[in-house]
């Protein structure tokens, strides 16, 4: 093939792909950039719910975790490189990963009027990270919890597990991302 051929080629590709992407995300708008600050915003058939807290009840007393700007918003429908040796430490591995590998310590529940989550887990400490999915996202939450008030159950939402690092999962699994 000569190079003006291929560069053609190339290009056209190029628009093809281009164009189907921008089929498949026109309606929502561009997919985020991975690690962009987003607002927590869920829903489920219409109704739509921005979360802005976050209260953990165990034994130990009650954690809390408030964000006004946004968190980091991350895609999690691709493929799992974390198993692949040096890729591993370069890509992110995706939340139903992590999921799947996470212990089960309890449920989570949602008071939608005050956008707030209130989960039901033993063995939380002080100073865990936070990480929620919601259908092919997931927000890493900034700050950690500290020690704080508690919070009355909601509407049942779905469950939390926890990493071996002690970061806790908060999957929201009627919910989706609205971005």
């Amino acid at each position: 093939m000569q190079r003006r051929q291929f560069l053609t080629s190339l290009a056209l590709t190029g628009l093809v792909a281009g164009s189907a992407g921008a089929q498949t995300f026109g309606r929502l708008g561009a997919r985020p950039r991975q690690g962009e600050r987003a607002p927590v915003q869920i829903n489920s058939g219409g109704f739509s719910v921005l979360v802005q807290h976050l209260v953990v009840n165990g034994a130990g007393g009650a954690l809390r975790l408030d964000w006004a700007h946004g968190a980091p918003l991350y895609y999690e429908d691709r493929v799992n490189l974390s198993g692949a040796g040096a890729l591993a430490t370069v890509f992110r591995t995706p939340f139903r990963v992590r999921w799947a590998e996470a212990r089960p310590v309890g449920h989570v529940t949602l008071i939608a009027d005050a956008g707030l989550l209130v989960a039901e887990a033993e063995g939380v400490q002080p100073g865990a990270q936070v990480t929620l999915g919601a259908g092919d996202y997931a927000w890493d939450l900034p700050g950690r919890l500290t020690p704080g008030g508690g919070g009355a159950a909601g509407a049942n939402a779905g469950g939390v597990r926890m990493e071996r690092d002690g970061r806790l999962l908060i999957n929201l699994p009627q919910f989706h991302a609205q971005v």
